[in-house]
């Protein structure tokens, strides 16, 4: 009688135990739906320590954001910094949901809270570079990308980023520099490729630039941009061939691409080809929003050019 006792009371003793640690390892489960069961029940039992309602609300807060509930995960993670006013993670959190949400302003004084409860925090730091690059605040965005690369040196993203800040500065020198960096680092996607070639070229380093373009198309073969700026390099080494076959492949992934066809239009012009250059010259002006009499102008001439014959035709027809 007394071990049958003794059983139910161990019973009794051991049930809320189980069914807690149950709660505990569903509210910080990964699935999205199993981790808002398991919080909110240990959330309405209110037994907790605030440290652990804070970490409820927490990964409740991030269950939600992963199924889009933006403003409900937004109350759980003030929630979370309310019961725990340290909580960086949290503040960080609520900046990124801002950040999605189209507010900058109050994702950067988030990310401010965070670097203030945490100053070595790199995940804000950076995150608040990108909002400042966002805002046209470049200064403010290197110095968030440095503190990153001083915590972690080997952050690549974070020498592609500054090196983008830079370049947005027009200082290609230490643009080319971290982008080369993040390239060392084995950031080797396409971005980081075309954006040092957008820098050599600012520099007239064509040569330099055609590479890193070649490799961005490598790459991303559909990046009408990268076929653009390789040719427009090619028409001012100047090499009108190589640019001309650029810029056709940039209007077959881009017809709307205004530019491309005043470029080749100027191409086929520098190698005496009218008829394609007034094409093109035509093609040019129905883009453009409000052609000027010096553009058509310009067009009347360039047919003028194209009814006297094309040098090459003529050159055929003397064969």
């Amino acid at each position: 009688m007394r071990y049958f006792l003794v059983l139910i009371l161990i019973v009794f003793l051991v049930e809320p135990v189980v069914a807690k640690s149950r709660d505990s390892r569903d509210c910080e489960s990964v699935e999205p739906d199993r981790s808002i069961r398991g919080c909110t029940r240990i959330i309405r039992q209110g037994t907790k320590s605030r440290m652990s309602l804070a970490g409820a609300y927490y990964n409740r807060g991030n269950a939600y954001k992963k199924r889009g509930q933006y403003d409900k995960a937004i109350s759980d993670y003030s929630r979370t910094i309310k019961l725990d006013p340290n909580a960086a993670d949290a503040y960080t959190s609520l900046g990124i949901l801002y950040k999605i949400k189209g507010d900058n302003d109050r994702a950067i004084t988030n990310f401010s809270r965070a670097i203030a409860v945490d100053p070595k925090f790199t995940k804000a730091y950076y995150q608040r570079g990108l909002r400042y690059s966002m805002k046209g605040d470049y200064d403010s965005a290197i110095f968030d990308f440095t503190e990153v690369i001083r915590l972690d040196p080997i952050t690549a993203v974070a020498y592609f980023n500054r090196g983008l800040a830079y370049r947005s500065k027009g200082d290609n020198d230490r643009a080319i520099s971290d982008l080369s960096q993040a390239i060392k680092l084995n950031l080797k996607s396409w971005p980081v490729y075309y954006l040092r070639a957008q820098a050599y070229y600012g520099k007239n380093q064509d040569d330099k630039a055609i590479v890193d373009f070649t490799q961005t198309i490598r790459l991303n073969p559909k990046n009408s941009d990268a076929y653009y700026w390789r040719a427009m390099t090619y028409y001012f080494k100047p090499q009108y061939d190589k640019a001309i076959v650029d810029f056709t492949q940039t209007i077959r992934l881009n017809p709307k691409k205004t530019d491309a066809y005043y470029y080749r239009a100027k191409a086929y012009s520098k190698d005496d080809r009218w008829g394609l250059a007034a094409r093109d010259y035509k093609r040019y002006l129905k883009l453009k929003d409000k052609p000027t009499s010096d553009d058509l102008a310009t067009a009347a001439w360039l047919w003028s050019k194209a009814r006297s014959g094309d040098k090459r035709d003529q050159r055929r027809e003397n064969k």
